[in-house]
């Protein structure tokens, strides 16, 4: 295991349990690794982003 902060590079750091997983915490500038074990999803879906009329075909499209 990692003893140092990979940001500050300091050795005041503790070691937590998140989501089952041993975390490091930094003391000093307040880092931790808990965004590398988030277990939401990130939508990438194109459906949820808007389309630009030219991109479309067909009767969809505007003049």
């Amino acid at each position: 295991m990692k003893t140092k902060c990979p940001k500050c590079n300091s050795d005041n750091v503790k070691f937590e349990d998140y989501l089952g997983q041993k975390i490091l915490v930094c003391n000093k500038c307040g880092y931790d690794e808990s965004e590398k074990y988030e277990s939401y999803p990130v939508d990438t879906s194109r459906k949820n982003q808007k389309v630009s009329p030219y991109k479309k075909g067909g009767h969809l499209r505007t003049k």
